[in-house]
């Protein structure tokens, strides 16, 4: 199992305590994998600690199309991996979810992911985190102290967002 499968599954399962077959189908479509494959993954991380990041993907739904843990290959010939791909009418708005404290690193190799494989837009979710760093140089960038706060922001700029692409909002 990957590490972004992982993840991923670790929050779901903090966050569904019990999930029915049709939720487990749908995890399955968003993944791109069959059912077999999430309820094993779910199977062997019962009991592990994960954070918790379903309210960010759920504010994010809102806005189109959401695929997990995606493997992309770039114009260079490399393969990333992205947490989250957003499919809108206007393109593939790719995601970091970042568990703590952003560092320049993440960043730049983020973005140089998301211009190799020509991402139409793009935004990095850091939580928790008291230090403020990034989100300053950036609307693509949200630094929280928790989840909730995560999502007010980024409801924030996921609005302007909607506004600059003319696209019609999803409530």
């Amino acid at each position: 199992m990957d590490m972004c499968f992982q993840k991923h599954l670790k929050s779901i399962a903090s966050y569904y305590k019990d999930m029915a077959d049709k939720q487990i189908e749908d995890f399955a479509i968003v993944f791109e994998r069959n059912k077999e494959e999430i309820k094993e993954g779910i199977k062997t991380i019962k009991g592990t600690s994960g954070f918790c990041f379903e309210p960010i993907l759920n504010e994010i739904s809102k806005f189109g199309q959401l695929k997990r843990c995606v493997r992309m290959n770039g114009l260079s010939g490399s393969t990333y991996v992205f947490d989250l791909i957003v499919e809108t009418k206007m393109g593939s708005i790719v995601v970091k979810i970042n568990h703590g404290k952003l560092w320049l690193q993440d960043i730049i190799q983020f973005l140089t992911a998301a211009y190799d494989v020509s991402a139409f837009d793009w935004i990095i979710i850091s939580y928790p985190t008291s230090n403020f760093d990034f989100s300053t140089y950036s609307k693509n960038i949200v630094e929280a102290l928790d989840v909730d706060e995560a999502v007010e922001k980024l409801k924030g700029i996921l609005y302007e967002k909607r506004e600059s692409y003319n696209l019609q909002h999803n409530h």
